[in-house]
Protein backbone atom coordinates (compact mmCIF):
# COMPACT_ATOMS: atom_id res chain seq x y z
CA UNK A 1 0.00 0.00 0.00
CA UNK A 2 1.35 3.38 -0.96
CA UNK A 3 1.89 6.16 1.58
CA UNK A 4 -0.69 8.28 -0.23
CA UNK A 5 -3.33 5.56 0.03
CA UNK A 6 -2.58 4.96 3.70
CA UNK A 7 -2.90 8.67 4.46
CA UNK A 8 -6.20 8.85 2.59
CA UNK A 9 -7.58 5.88 4.56
CA UNK A 10 -6.35 7.33 7.86
CA UNK A 11 -7.92 10.71 7.10
CA UNK A 12 -11.20 9.07 6.08
CA UNK A 13 -11.25 6.93 9.22
CA UNK A 14 -10.65 9.93 11.49
CA UNK A 15 -13.22 12.12 9.74
CA UNK A 16 -15.98 9.50 9.58
CA UNK A 17 -15.14 7.45 12.67
CA UNK A 18 -18.46 8.00 14.43
CA UNK A 19 -20.53 6.75 11.48
CA UNK A 20 -18.09 3.96 10.72
CA UNK A 21 -18.32 2.58 14.26
CA UNK A 22 -22.10 2.74 14.00
CA UNK A 23 -22.10 0.78 10.74
CA UNK A 24 -19.13 -1.46 11.57
CA UNK A 25 -18.83 -2.04 15.35
CA UNK A 26 -15.22 -2.61 16.40
CA UNK A 27 -13.78 -1.35 13.12
CA UNK A 28 -10.15 -0.19 13.40
CA UNK A 29 -7.89 1.58 10.95
CA UNK A 30 -5.88 -1.63 10.64
CA UNK A 31 -9.01 -3.57 9.68
CA UNK A 32 -9.92 -0.84 7.21
CA UNK A 33 -6.52 -1.20 5.55
CA UNK A 34 -7.01 -4.96 5.28
CA UNK A 35 -10.48 -4.55 3.76
CA UNK A 36 -9.16 -2.06 1.20
CA UNK A 37 -6.35 -4.42 0.24
CA UNK A 38 -8.87 -7.22 -0.26
CA UNK A 39 -11.28 -4.99 -2.20
CA UNK A 40 -8.57 -3.62 -4.49
CA UNK A 41 -7.14 -7.07 -5.18
CA UNK A 42 -10.50 -8.65 -6.02
CA UNK A 43 -12.23 -5.80 -7.84
CA UNK A 44 -9.43 -3.52 -9.14
CA UNK A 45 -11.78 -0.61 -8.37
CA UNK A 46 -10.53 2.82 -7.16
CA UNK A 47 -10.24 3.91 -3.55
CA UNK A 48 -12.98 6.51 -4.07
CA UNK A 49 -15.55 3.78 -4.78
CA UNK A 50 -14.43 1.81 -1.70
CA UNK A 51 -14.86 4.90 0.51
CA UNK A 52 -18.25 5.68 -1.02
CA UNK A 53 -19.52 2.20 -0.16
CA UNK A 54 -18.29 2.65 3.42
CA UNK A 55 -20.25 5.90 3.71
CA UNK A 56 -23.38 3.98 2.71
CA UNK A 57 -22.80 1.41 5.44
CA UNK A 58 -22.65 -1.51 3.01
CA UNK A 59 -21.41 -4.59 4.92
CA UNK A 60 -17.70 -5.19 4.43
CA UNK A 61 -18.28 -8.68 3.03
CA UNK A 62 -20.50 -7.25 0.30
CA UNK A 63 -17.99 -4.53 -0.49
CA UNK A 64 -15.10 -6.96 -0.97
CA UNK A 65 -17.23 -9.91 -2.08
CA UNK A 66 -15.43 -12.08 0.44
CA UNK A 67 -15.93 -13.37 3.98
CA UNK A 68 -13.81 -15.70 6.10
CA UNK A 69 -15.77 -18.48 7.80
CA UNK A 70 -14.52 -21.45 9.80
CA UNK A 71 -11.36 -22.36 7.87
CA UNK A 72 -11.82 -20.84 4.43
CA UNK A 73 -12.56 -17.68 2.47
CA UNK A 74 -15.99 -17.58 0.81
CA UNK A 75 -17.31 -15.57 -2.11
CA UNK A 76 -20.24 -13.46 -0.90
CA UNK A 77 -22.89 -11.38 -2.67
CA UNK A 78 -26.05 -9.63 -1.42
CA UNK A 79 -27.97 -12.74 -2.57
CA UNK A 80 -26.70 -14.63 0.50
CA UNK A 81 -26.31 -14.02 4.20
CA UNK A 82 -22.89 -13.10 5.50
CA UNK A 83 -21.66 -16.14 7.50
CA UNK A 84 -21.62 -15.52 11.26
CA UNK A 85 -19.09 -16.74 13.79
CA UNK A 86 -21.77 -18.47 15.87
CA UNK A 87 -22.66 -20.67 12.91
CA UNK A 88 -19.18 -22.18 13.15
CA UNK A 89 -20.48 -24.00 16.25
CA UNK A 90 -23.15 -25.60 14.06
CA UNK A 91 -20.39 -26.79 11.72
CA UNK A 92 -18.45 -28.25 14.65
CA UNK A 93 -21.57 -30.08 15.82
CA UNK A 94 -22.08 -31.44 12.31
CA UNK A 95 -18.48 -32.64 12.01
CA UNK A 96 -18.85 -34.59 15.28
CA UNK A 97 -22.00 -36.25 13.99
CA UNK A 98 -20.36 -37.23 10.71
CA UNK A 99 -17.41 -38.84 12.48
CA UNK A 100 -19.85 -40.80 14.65
CA UNK A 101 -21.74 -41.97 11.58
CA UNK A 102 -18.45 -42.97 9.93
CA UNK A 103 -17.83 -45.45 12.73
CA UNK A 104 -20.98 -47.35 11.77
CA UNK A 105 -21.53 -50.00 9.08
CA UNK A 106 -22.64 -47.72 6.24
CA UNK A 107 -20.13 -47.18 3.45
CA UNK A 108 -22.03 -44.10 2.22
CA UNK A 109 -22.90 -41.10 4.41
CA UNK A 110 -25.69 -38.89 3.13
CA UNK A 111 -25.98 -35.29 4.31
CA UNK A 112 -28.47 -32.56 3.41
CA UNK A 113 -27.81 -28.85 3.97
CA UNK A 114 -31.15 -27.05 3.82
CA UNK A 115 -31.03 -23.39 2.77
CA UNK A 116 -27.36 -23.53 1.92
CA UNK A 117 -26.93 -19.86 0.94
CA UNK A 118 -23.23 -19.33 0.23
CA UNK A 119 -22.54 -23.01 0.88
CA UNK A 120 -20.39 -22.10 3.87
CA UNK A 121 -21.84 -24.77 6.17
CA UNK A 122 -21.76 -27.78 3.85
CA UNK A 123 -18.38 -26.90 2.33
CA UNK A 124 -16.87 -26.38 5.79
CA UNK A 125 -18.24 -29.77 6.84
CA UNK A 126 -16.77 -31.52 3.82
CA UNK A 127 -13.46 -29.71 4.23
CA UNK A 128 -13.20 -30.98 7.82
CA UNK A 129 -14.05 -34.56 6.82
CA UNK A 130 -11.38 -35.23 4.20
CA UNK A 131 -9.91 -38.04 6.33
CA UNK A 132 -13.17 -39.98 6.43
CA UNK A 133 -12.88 -42.97 4.12
CA UNK A 134 -16.63 -43.44 3.72
CA UNK A 135 -18.11 -41.89 0.62
CA UNK A 136 -20.06 -38.73 1.50
CA UNK A 137 -22.98 -37.79 -0.72
CA UNK A 138 -24.05 -34.29 0.23
CA UNK A 139 -26.96 -32.26 -1.12
CA UNK A 140 -27.30 -28.50 -0.69
CA UNK A 141 -30.76 -27.01 -1.25
CA UNK A 142 -31.94 -23.43 -1.51
CA UNK A 143 -35.13 -21.75 -2.64
CA UNK A 144 -33.00 -19.00 -4.24
CA UNK A 145 -31.29 -19.85 -7.52
CA UNK A 146 -29.07 -16.79 -7.09
CA UNK A 147 -27.88 -18.16 -3.74
CA UNK A 148 -27.19 -21.55 -5.30
CA UNK A 149 -25.06 -19.85 -7.93
CA UNK A 150 -22.94 -18.32 -5.16
CA UNK A 151 -22.63 -21.71 -3.45
CA UNK A 152 -21.55 -23.33 -6.72
CA UNK A 153 -18.87 -20.66 -7.16
CA UNK A 154 -17.55 -21.43 -3.68
CA UNK A 155 -17.61 -25.16 -4.43
CA UNK A 156 -15.57 -24.61 -7.59
CA UNK A 157 -13.09 -22.54 -5.57
CA UNK A 158 -12.73 -25.02 -2.70
CA UNK A 159 -13.25 -28.39 -4.37
CA UNK A 160 -9.50 -29.12 -4.51
CA UNK A 161 -9.54 -29.09 -0.70
CA UNK A 162 -12.25 -31.77 -0.56
CA UNK A 163 -11.80 -35.54 -0.69
CA UNK A 164 -12.30 -36.97 -4.17
CA UNK A 165 -14.83 -39.53 -2.91
CA UNK A 166 -17.05 -36.85 -1.36
CA UNK A 167 -19.73 -35.55 -3.71
CA UNK A 168 -21.85 -32.40 -3.47
CA UNK A 169 -25.06 -31.82 -5.44
CA UNK A 170 -27.00 -28.55 -5.56
CA UNK A 171 -30.78 -28.60 -5.65
CA UNK A 172 -33.13 -25.66 -6.28
CA UNK A 173 -35.87 -26.42 -3.80
CA UNK A 174 -37.97 -25.05 -0.95
CA UNK A 175 -36.57 -26.64 2.19
CA UNK A 176 -36.34 -30.43 1.60
CA UNK A 177 -39.24 -30.86 -0.82
CA UNK A 178 -37.30 -32.34 -3.74
CA UNK A 179 -35.19 -34.78 -1.74
CA UNK A 180 -36.27 -38.42 -1.53
CA UNK A 181 -33.13 -40.38 -0.60
CA UNK A 182 -32.91 -41.05 3.17
CA UNK A 183 -30.31 -38.93 4.94
CA UNK A 184 -28.18 -39.63 8.01
CA UNK A 185 -27.66 -35.95 8.78
CA UNK A 186 -29.73 -32.88 7.99
CA UNK A 187 -28.24 -29.54 8.92
CA UNK A 188 -29.70 -26.08 8.45
CA UNK A 189 -29.47 -22.41 9.30
CA UNK A 190 -32.98 -21.43 8.17
CA UNK A 191 -34.71 -18.05 8.33
CA UNK A 192 -35.74 -17.81 11.98
CA UNK A 193 -36.50 -14.15 12.69
CA UNK A 194 -40.14 -13.11 13.05
CA UNK A 195 -40.66 -10.23 10.64
CA UNK A 196 -42.55 -8.06 13.14
CA UNK A 197 -41.97 -9.38 16.66
CA UNK A 198 -38.19 -9.65 16.34
CA UNK A 199 -37.54 -6.75 13.98
CA UNK A 200 -36.35 -4.33 16.67
CA UNK A 201 -33.53 -6.72 17.63
CA UNK A 202 -32.07 -6.81 14.11
CA UNK A 203 -29.21 -4.44 13.26
CA UNK A 204 -30.39 -1.74 10.80
CA UNK A 205 -27.65 -2.60 8.31
CA UNK A 206 -28.67 -6.26 8.34
CA UNK A 207 -32.26 -5.27 7.57
CA UNK A 208 -31.13 -2.92 4.83
CA UNK A 209 -28.60 -5.05 2.97
CA UNK A 210 -28.98 -8.77 3.69
CA UNK A 211 -31.58 -10.91 1.86
CA UNK A 212 -34.98 -10.91 3.59
CA UNK A 213 -35.75 -14.37 2.24
CA UNK A 214 -32.91 -15.85 4.28
CA UNK A 215 -33.69 -13.88 7.43
CA UNK A 216 -37.40 -13.41 8.04
CA UNK A 217 -40.61 -15.39 8.28
CA UNK A 218 -44.07 -13.87 8.67
CA UNK A 219 -45.18 -13.99 12.29
CA UNK A 220 -48.49 -15.74 11.56
CA UNK A 221 -46.77 -18.37 9.37
CA UNK A 222 -43.78 -19.00 11.66
CA UNK A 223 -44.95 -22.10 13.54
CA UNK A 224 -46.55 -23.70 10.48
CA UNK A 225 -43.38 -23.11 8.41
CA UNK A 226 -41.24 -24.92 10.96
CA UNK A 227 -43.80 -27.66 11.47
CA UNK A 228 -43.67 -28.43 7.75
CA UNK A 229 -39.88 -28.39 7.87
CA UNK A 230 -39.73 -30.77 10.84
CA UNK A 231 -42.15 -33.16 9.13
CA UNK A 232 -39.99 -33.11 6.00
CA UNK A 233 -36.87 -33.74 8.09
CA UNK A 234 -38.49 -36.60 10.01
CA UNK A 235 -39.66 -38.31 6.82
CA UNK A 236 -36.26 -37.89 5.19
CA UNK A 237 -34.03 -39.02 8.05
CA UNK A 238 -32.86 -42.59 8.31
CA UNK A 239 -33.45 -44.33 11.63
CA UNK A 240 -30.92 -42.94 14.13
CA UNK A 241 -30.43 -39.98 11.78
CA UNK A 242 -29.65 -36.57 13.25
CA UNK A 243 -31.14 -33.12 12.62
CA UNK A 244 -29.16 -29.97 13.50
CA UNK A 245 -30.50 -26.44 13.28
CA UNK A 246 -29.55 -22.90 14.21
CA UNK A 247 -32.43 -20.85 15.60
CA UNK A 248 -33.63 -17.83 17.55
CA UNK A 249 -33.08 -17.88 21.31
CA UNK A 250 -36.64 -16.70 21.99
CA UNK A 251 -38.30 -19.32 19.84
CA UNK A 252 -36.22 -22.51 20.15
CA UNK A 253 -38.08 -23.81 23.24
CA UNK A 254 -41.39 -23.69 21.36
CA UNK A 255 -39.82 -25.08 18.20
CA UNK A 256 -38.43 -28.02 20.17
CA UNK A 257 -42.00 -28.89 21.22
CA UNK A 258 -43.19 -28.64 17.61
CA UNK A 259 -40.29 -30.89 16.53
CA UNK A 260 -41.32 -33.46 19.12
CA UNK A 261 -44.93 -33.27 17.93
CA UNK A 262 -43.64 -34.04 14.41
CA UNK A 263 -41.94 -37.23 15.61
CA UNK A 264 -38.39 -36.13 16.31
CA UNK A 265 -36.86 -37.35 19.58
CA UNK A 266 -33.97 -36.77 21.98
CA UNK A 267 -34.32 -33.04 21.38
CA UNK A 268 -31.74 -30.79 23.02
CA UNK A 269 -31.00 -27.07 22.83
CA UNK A 270 -27.39 -25.87 22.85
CA UNK A 271 -25.93 -22.40 23.55
CA UNK A 272 -23.66 -20.23 21.45
CA UNK A 273 -20.49 -18.67 22.86
CA UNK A 274 -22.50 -15.95 24.62
CA UNK A 275 -24.69 -18.50 26.40
CA UNK A 276 -27.78 -17.76 24.30
CA UNK A 277 -29.98 -20.62 23.15
CA UNK A 278 -28.90 -21.03 19.56
CA UNK A 279 -28.90 -24.63 18.27
CA UNK A 280 -31.35 -27.51 18.23
CA UNK A 281 -30.36 -31.16 17.91
CA UNK A 282 -32.88 -33.92 17.32
CA UNK A 283 -32.99 -37.53 16.13
CA UNK A 284 -35.29 -39.98 14.47
CA UNK A 285 -35.29 -43.09 16.59
CA UNK A 286 -37.09 -46.41 16.29
CA UNK A 287 -40.55 -46.29 17.80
Amino acid sequence: MSTKTYEALAEFFETHQQNLIQFYPGLTLRRLEQEWSLFSRITSQPLSLFLQKLKQGIPLAYISGSSYFYKAEFFITPDVLIPRYETEILVEMGVKEIFKIAQGPNSIIRIADMGTGSGAIILSLLQDCTLIKNQIEATATDISQAALNVAKTNYDSLRTHLASNHKLTFLHADRLTKLSTPQQLIITNPPYIKAKEDLSTVHPMVKKFEPELALFLKDDEYENWFENMFIQAYNLLQMEGVFLMEGHENHLPLLSKIAAHCGLSQITIHPDLTGRKRFLRACRIKE
